[in-house]
């Protein structure tokens, strides 16, 4: 397992403003197993909101 920073942007899908711009430090196989761990999350978070996940950047540390 490699240590990834994933930058990303959850947007409102009703009038496309930001409502969170983190930051994530995790650990995967690959970028796409990364990229794949933080839409699950931000799914169960954001679970009954109408948002956008959009990755801005993986990059290994």
């Amino acid at each position: 397992m490699t240590p990834y920073k994933v930058s990303f942007v959850v947007k409102s899908q009703v009038d496309g403003h930001v409502i969170y711009k983190p930051v994530y430090h995790l650990r995967a196989a690959d970028k796409g197993e990364a990229k794949l761990k933080i839409i699950e999350r931000m799914n169960k978070r954001y679970a009954f909101e109408d948002v956008a996940i959009e990755i801005v950047k993986v990059e290994e540390i």
